[in-house]
């Protein structure tokens, strides 16, 4: 025999063990020589451990298949030290030329009473990610997979999130979503329930999108979302059509990870997406409580520590009540799934005057931050006329800022900002205003029947304590306003003007007749939540009205002496009237003559003695002031 001949053979014998050694190592893996090595190549692949009690094969065939029993698969032991997955029986048919080459490559599978542990300790730390080329790349190719009575467990530390759930996928020719999942768990404090349907989980390119649909319930909290996600449990890339209805907005930010500002009960509409942290609402439509609203969310981290939520809202017709609930700070999940944001709760509460004394609560204050931009073509409900409200509110760490806030009054226009900060043991509040160019019968139709004319009004106070009524009661700064080209009812302006004949002629004559109200100045100093008159003076066609005392601004009350000094008059009664009581409804009466001595009628003749005393048969002389010094004086007070 040739050395060409020999080597031929060689070759040939060569060839056949390589190509004999695949199918004598199958063959020796169907009788279960090899069990244990299947585990630890198994292993390895997945990069963590994997276990069966039972291996069944039949490799050798045109249409090889696999079935393990008691399947076991570990989750890396510094994330979780439960297993990721437990089965009760597995069974795929494999392709048997790729197997051949070492690689499991399913054409079906048939899961078994799965039981899924996923965690989430952060992004991207989990234990059900295998890195390249895991599950997903076998789920690809698969054809056909059937999953029956699965359970799934989610544990997501950083989100405070736990779902518990049940799951299956069933072979329905033409049902676009054979993937169910009901089941129920915790976010934040607050129990939820979900039932979810998607697209089959195999079967499916890298990059294509999963459809997928789900009914969320989170206490009287309802959410409708469909569309898609990047991959199958992957809710990192979002593309959803949302609908939304709940007491409170709050409730939803805790639900899916962003920053809610707190509101009354509302129905909204929007899309939503999501590329990694960041989440953006747009489309939003609806109504919060009786208002109206449109608008956008988005919501991204700013840094490691920190996300930024902006909020844009816009209403045509917006109620009072509404906009005070977005300025309040968020409630707790547990209150804000089932109780309305535009009520405070009730427990704990209390009002002394016109300011609470329930203390602040700042654990509605997230980590991060949070901006709301909100305009109303009018708003309804509101004590005075306002309209084209445009109002901005920021929340940062621990200081919260209203403001720029402006709307029109109709005439008039106004100007507010305030600061709360909490970042110190106690609470502290910044609050400056201006209303310029308003009409006093249009801000009060009540006041406006006695006097009228063009008014503004500024003031520049600060506060500090532990509740909005300690903080009122020890409020500093100034306040002023000012009255130009009016009119006040004759009788009373004479009357104020310690003019009596004139009085009681214009009151037998009819209380309909008006006289000029050249100006009105008021300069108030705030010390101790107090405001101190620096100066009020009236100046009338009747004459001149003078006034001091005080406002006290926690309860809401007034203490003032209005002295009146008539213009040409013969007849002068100097007796001051006191108004005291409520800012809403003060009472008017005679102030008691100074150096009046004695009770009941001595008391009386003491007084009327002094006013029969005052009255001087002769003209009144007396230097009035300027008006126009009276109203620039006035403006510059508050530092405008």
């Amino acid at each position: 025999m040739t050395w060409s001949r020999r080597w031929t053979l060689v070759a040939a014998a060569l060839a056949g063990l390589f190509l004999l050694a695949p199918c004598v190592l199958l063959a020796g893996i169907d009788t279960g020589l090899f069990d244990r090595a299947v585990e630890a190549v198994a292993s390895a692949k997945a990069r963590r451990a994997v276990r069966f009690s039972r291996l069944r094969t039949h490799l050798l065939s045109n249409r090889p298949w696999v079935s393990a029993e008691g399947l076991w698969i570990a989750s890396p032991p510094a994330i979780s030290g439960e297993p990721l997955l437990r089965a009760s029986r597995v069974t795929a048919q494999l392709r048997f030329a790729p197997l051949l080459l070492g690689r499991f490559e399913p054409v079906e599978m048939t899961l078994v009473k799965p039981q899924l542990h996923l965690v989430r300790l952060r992004p991207g730390v989990t234990n059900f990610t295998f890195g390249r080329g895991g599950p997903p790349g076998f789920l690809q190719s698969m054809q056909r997979l059937t999953i029956t009575d699965g359970v799934v467990a989610l544990d997501d530390v950083q989100r405070q999130t736990t779902l518990r759930g049940v799951f299956s996928q069933q072979d329905r020719p033409g049902d676009p979503a054979p993937f169910r999942l009901a089941g129920g768990g915790v976010v934040k404090g607050g129990a939820y329930t979900v039932m979810a349907r998607g697209a089959d989980l195999n079967g499916r390119r890298a990059i294509a999108p999963y459809p997928f649909s789900a009914d969320v319930h989170d206490g009287r909290t309802a959410v409708e979302l469909s569309g898609t996600s990047g991959r199958p449990f992957d809710f990192q890339a979002l593309n959803l059509a949302a609908r939304a209805s709940g007491p409170n907005l709050a409730a939803l930010g805790y639900l899916f990870g962003f920053h809610g500002p707190n509101s009354p009960p509302f129905q909204l509409i929007g899309h939503v997406s999501r590329s990694g942290p960041r989440v953006e609402v747009s489309g939003i439509s609806g109504r919060l409580g009786r208002s109206d609203v449109r608008g956008e969310l988005s919501s991204g981290r700013r840094s490691n520590r920190a996300t930024l939520t902006r909020v844009r809202l816009a209403s045509r017709v917006a109620y009072l009540g509404d906009v005070r609930a977005l300025l309040r700070a968020r409630p707790p999940h547990a209150l804000a799934r089932g109780v309305s944001g535009a009520s405070a709760p009730s427990a704990g509460k209390r009002s002394d005057g016109a300011f609470s004394s329930t203390p602040f609560r700042t654990g509605g204050m997230p980590k991060g931050d949070l901006q709301i931009e909100f305009t109303a073509a009018q708003v309804a409900d509101a004590p005075l006329p306002v309209r084209r409200l445009a109002a901005r509110v920021t929340q940062s760490g621990d200081r919260l800022t209203i403001g720029p806030v402006s709307f029109d009054t109709s005439p008039g226009r106004a100007d507010l900002s305030a600061r709360l900060d909490f970042a110190s043991t106690t609470p502290s509040l910044t609050l400056r205003g201006a209303l310029r160019g308003a009409r006093l019968a249009a801000l009060s139709h009540g006041l406006g029947r006695t006097v009228d004319g063009d008014f503004d009004a500024a003031f520049a106070l600060r506060g500090q304590g532990r509740s909005p009524r300690v903080m009122a009661a020890s409020a500093s700064g100034r306040a002023a306003f000012r009255l130009s080209h009016g009119q006040i009812q004759r009788a009373k302006a004479a009357a104020l003007s310690s003019d009596p004949v004139q009085a009681v002629e214009t009151t037998l004559g009819g209380k309909s007749e008006r006289t000029p109200l050249y100006c009105a100045v008021g300069e108030f100093a705030a010390s101790d939540g107090r405001l101190q008159t620096a100066r009020l003076d009236i100046l009338t066609g009747a004459g001149l009205i003078s006034g001091s005392g005080d406002i006290d601004i926690a309860n809401g009350t007034l203490s003032l002496v209005l002295t009146g000094a008539p213009t040409g008059k013969a007849l002068r009664v100097s007796t001051p009237v006191a108004l005291n009581g409520p800012l809403s409804h003060p009472t008017v009466t005679l102030a008691a003559a100074s150096g009046a001595r004695g009770r009941g009628v001595g008391r009386v003749l003491s007084v009327v003695k002094r006013s029969v005393a005052s009255m001087i048969a002769r003209p009144v002389s007396q230097s009035l002031p300027s008006c126009a010094t009276l109203l620039a004086e006035a403006w510059s007070y508050v530092g405008r």
